[in-house]
């Protein structure tokens, strides 16, 4: 299983874009990439503008980081 560490300022910006500017997951995932440029949570072909699974991986950890895994602003 793959382990990936989120650092709390990463799992806000997550929120900011899927909470506050209500972004899809793929368009999460490609910010995420372009702003922290390190290699995909699955090792993914890189699409433009980002993967769904990737994305939906990435506010999981966000989630989980931030204690608000009960959460429905997340959706």
């Amino acid at each position: 299983m793959f382990k990936m560490r989120l650092t709390k300022r990463q799992a806000l910006f997550i929120k900011s874009l899927r909470v506050n500017r209500g972004y899809t997951w793929r368009a999460v995932d490609g910010e995420f990439v372009s702003r922290y440029t390190f290699n995909r949570p699955f090792a993914s072909e890189p699409l433009r503008g980002g993967n769904q699974v990737d994305g939906m991986f990435l506010c999981d950890l966000a989630m989980k980081k931030l204690k608000e895994t009960g959460s429905s602003k997340w959706n």
